[in-house]
């Protein structure tokens, strides 16, 4: 009799779940009793279509239910007598307490039940941020680090989730030179560097975040200039000849990397930093000053030079 009386019970308080209504919840796979019970497949907050963390369009999170407000024999059946719309709070573990029609000791009444709200719903995982790349990029490079030629900057943003990912910066140089970008999974800028030297800074932003990236730079394509000077300024032998030797000083300036040497060589292999005195012989000196992007700047000058007297040899004849 104790186990005739319980399945009642069972299938009454099954039959008054049942009766439950709300919106749609046959649309959401992963609200199992939500499909008896009518669960919304509406949760709150949530775009299923616009939000990855709303797998399966089903979110732990709020329902609507239509709770029952009372319970009365109807043709032999224990049913709700009034509705009230309800938004229910999923808790922990996806249950929460709500209340149905039952029949407890032969009594048509409310009863408390535990209603699953969603089941087997995987934990979502936060998009991915943006990335992104800057590269300095050379078609000639020169020395410590410096470009001299073809100096570019190459900007590069992702979006691993597939939206709009926009890039923007600078290359902090005096022009404050900006780099910008923006399109659908990625963008790329390429931006040609003014001559100089700084700190390249970038922020990519997409919906999920942001990230920042900074790159030095250093781009001399210009030659340095050289002049020099003689001591004496001119031959002061006859025919051009010096026969005092001559000093030879160079002077260099490079405005952007700097003179790194100012060199002087008689034969193009042995080298001499300037200043240099010329010893005796005839010569076509090579003349050449580098900056420290390795840029060298070269010219030539001829100089003669016999700083030794004439010796003067005689015979006296014998008596």
């Amino acid at each position: 009799m104790f186990l005739l009386g319980l399945a009642a019970v069972t299938l009454a308080v099954a039959i008054a779940f049942a009766a439950l209504h709300g919106e749609g919840g046959e649309n959401d796979p992963l609200c199992t009793l939500g499909h008896s019970l009518g669960a919304s497949s509406a949760w709150a907050g949530c775009n299923p279509t616009q939000d990855p963390y709303c797998p399966s369009g089903c979110c732990i999170g709020k329902t609507r239910y239509d709770i029952p407000t009372g319970c009365a024999w109807q043709n032999g059946q224990c049913r709700p007598t009034g509705y009230d719309p309800q938004t229910l709070s999923c808790t922990s573990g996806c249950l929460t307490t709500s209340v149905a029609c039952g029949v407890v000791n032969g009594q048509c009444q409310l009863v408390s039940h535990t209603l699953t709200c969603c089941t087997s719903l995987p934990t979502p995982t936060p998009p991915p941020p943006p990335t992104l790349t800057l590269e300095f990029q050379c078609s000639l490079w020169g020395l410590g680090g410096w470009c001299r030629d073809g100096g570019q900057l190459k900007a590069v943003g992702t979006d691993p989730s597939g939206g709009t990912i926009t890039v923007s910066g600078s290359l902090n140089d005096p022009a404050n030179t900006p780099i910008a970008c923006q399109g659908t999974g990625s963008c790329t800028a390429i931006v040609p560097l003014p001559e100089g030297l700084g700190t390249a800074q970038a922020t990519a932003t997409s919906r999920y975040g942001k990230v920042q990236a900074s790159m030095d730079w250093l781009y001399d394509p210009t030659y340095p200039a050289l002049q020099f000077t003689l001591a004496p300024s001119s031959p002061d032998g006859q025919n051009g000849w010096y026969i005092t030797a001559p000093t030879v000083t160079l002077q260099g300036s490079d405005a952007t990397s700097g003179i790194a040497s100012l060199e002087i060589s008689p034969d193009g292999a042995t080298w001499y930093p300037s200043p240099w005195t010329v010893p005796d012989g005839q010569y076509n000196l090579i003349l050449r000053a580098m900056d420290r992007a390795g840029n060298i700047t070269q010219t030539q000058t001829a100089l003669q030079v016999d700083t030794t007297p004439p010796q003067v040899l005689y015979q006296i004849p014998s008596p």
